[in-house]
């Protein structure tokens, strides 16, 4: 159960790392981030597009809530919430590796940091849940 609190912690800190670059373009349309490299690696990219929420929410604001949530679980020992949680959560995954990659064609560093996060705790959640 720890490995599941440090792997959300580390969503954690994507998702606010994420928010922040958000509020940054909000302020300055030309706003460069730390992990904006090139035209094609670009965090920014990632955050002024439109995919950058979904249902209305932006992704990173739901990342604040849904990580701590998972380290609380964790906490509690709620392995077969974490699980089913972790599985629903990675339909989006994929829905969002797939605009990123090959919509966007644009390489996010903390989006996918967020990805594998995700794929990880589906992983992790699922060892536990059937071990």
């Amino acid at each position: 159960m720890q490995l599941i609190i440090i792997i959300a912690v580390l969503g954690f800190l994507f998702s606010l790392y994420s928010f922040y670059v958000e509020k940054q373009i909000e302020k300055n349309k030309n706003y460069k981030a730390v992990c904006d490299v090139s035209a094609a690696i670009s965090c920014s990219a990632a955050a002024k597009s439109d995919y950058s929420k979904v249902g209305g929410i932006a992704n990173s604001i739901k990342g604040l809530v849904y990580y701590p949530l998972f380290a609380l679980l964790a906490l509690f020992g709620h392995i077969t919430i974490i699980f089913y949680l972790s599985l629903a959560s990675i339909v989006m995954t994929f829905y969002l590796i797939y605009v990123s990659y090959f919509k966007l064609k644009n390489y996010c560093i903390i989006c996918s940091g967020i990805y594998i996060v995700n794929i990880l705790l589906l992983y992790f959640s699922y060892t536990l849940y059937v071990g």
